[in-house]
């Protein structure tokens, strides 16, 4: 599995928010598709430092920590199942707020594939249109959390050839809060539609970069190759 990031005109992949954006939904996807707790990046536990809700009987408004028991597909749960291909995120917008920044990310989850009880790679999702959904994050610099103190953010440019990070890239941000859209809590816990949810999926749809994805996508006899991550995180200096 692989993610390939893409971003709207202004929009930096290497350097800034968007560094902690990216490690933050990585991580998020590889917990929450692979059922495993273990599977964020170095700095996830203290940049995410919320149990995921159920747990202890805790229900946070619009808690950012990825659940991992509620994933199903066209072919049954997946969980605990190895997943093939890309999963394709592209940044609409970076806008601050007034202990940080939030965040709208589209997902287009149509590249992922897993293994069927027949030995067959078939697509996590079927369908013949990409049809993306946004994720909105917030983050901030201000929120305290236990353990050692958090590294600064990283200024070489965050790119190069590994899936995934070899160090904590996520500085001083914490995720407060974080969920799929429409659904957003307001502070007192109420529940409300995000307005703007039909036209930012409308812009992912048009915005998105998604080469090699094809729809629908076809059944392989083996795994399908595992492309180059984009922009893909850089290895440690020797």
């Amino acid at each position: 599995m692989r993610f390939h990031w893409s971003a709207d005109p202004g929009i930096d992949l290497y350097k800034g928010p968007a560094v902690p954006i990216r490690a933050y939904l990585e991580s998020f996807f590889l917990i929450n598709l692979l059922a495993n707790p273990d599977a964020g990046y170095p700095g996830f536990k203290r940049a995410v430092p919320y149990p995921p809700d159920g747990v202890f009987n805790i229900k946070r408004i619009n808690n950012p920590a990825p659940r991992i028991d509620q994933s199903t597909s066209v072919i049954g749960p997946y969980l605990d199942k190895p997943l093939y291909g890309v999963d394709y995120l592209h940044i609409l917008r970076i806008t601050p707020i007034p202990d940080g920044f939030s965040t709208r990310v589209c997902v287009a989850e149509q590249g992922l594939y897993l293994v069927t009880p027949e030995k067959k790679y078939r697509p996590m999702f079927s369908g013949s249109e990409l049809k993306p959904w946004v994720m909105r994050v917030d983050f901030s610099d201000q929120t305290p959390t236990t353990g050692p103190p958090a590294p600064a953010s990283p200024t070489a440019p965050q790119r190069g050839p590994l899936p995934a990070p070899a160090e904590d890239v996520f500085g001083p941000w914490v995720a407060t809060a974080g969920r799929p859209l429409p659904e957003w809590f307001t502070p007192d816990g109420k529940s409300g539609k995000d307005p703007e949810t039909d036209a930012l999926e409308q812009q992912c749809t048009t915005s998105m970069q998604t080469p090699g994805l094809q729809l629908p996508g076809p059944t392989f006899e083996n795994p399908p190759p595992a492309p180059a991550p984009v922009p893909g995180w850089p290895a440690l200096p020797e």
